[in-house]
């Protein structure tokens, strides 16, 4: 949790946009570029009773131009994150 106005991702932080308080409204927006998000292929098998919920393993794919932007009151805070994974 950072209140400080820093940016996380793989648990390291770095500066981004202004410090958000009690009162402070935050919006978000998600962008995708090419690809666009996809979807993976999910398969439901059932062992000894239990249900279990099986994925497909993929490879990561970084969709081109897609972007995550914060708002602050409506005042936006810049890109976040850029070339997100299109999964």
């Amino acid at each position: 949790r950072d209140v400080g106005g820093t940016k996380f991702h793989e648990s390291q932080g770095s500066p981004y946009g202004e410090p958000y308080g009690p009162g402070d409204v935050i919006g978000c927006l998600l962008q995708m570029g090419d690809p666009p998000a996809s979807v993976r292929q999910r398969q439901r098998i059932t062992i000894k009773g239990v249900e279990y919920i099986v994925e497909e393993d993929v490879q990561r794919t970084a969709s081109r131009g897609s972007s995550i932007v914060f708002y602050k009151n409506g005042v936006s805070q810049g890109i976040a994150f850029s070339d997100i994974w299109a999964e």
